[in-house]
């Protein structure tokens, strides 16, 4: 039972660090003054958590049935991979514009 548990953690670790970093990292970015923090990261911390939510019905109940387990895994797979291609691709869009065309939710220039 102890390798069991040790593979699972094994398993588990590196996925669950990725995803509870994930609202932090983005409260960094939408959070520039800390007048607003608690009104912009509660609002983050209800999309990641309606996200979850509705993805994990989403799988659970109409892919898992109407695809199955592989396909439906596959297909999950596939939009992570394009969702993550089209983060960096903007990424890489941002980071070329100049501070001048940076304009943030206050309105002030970042």
């Amino acid at each position: 039972i102890i390798i069991k548990l040790l593979l699972a953690f094994l398993t588990l670790i590196l996925p669950t660090c990725l995803m509870g970093g994930t609202l932090p990292a983005l409260s960094w970015f939408f959070v520039r003054s800390l007048g607003n923090v608690g009104t912009r990261v509660a609002l983050l911390y209800f999309i990641n958590s309606f996200g979850a939510v509705a993805g994990t019905l989403i799988a659970g109940f109409y892919v898992v049935e109407q695809l199955g387990l592989i396909v439906g895994l596959l297909a999950t797979g596939s939009v992570n991979i394009i969702l993550g291609l089209l983060i960096l691709i903007m990424d890489r869009a941002l980071a070329q514009r100049t501070p001048e065309d940076t304009v943030s939710m206050d309105g002030l220039n970042r």
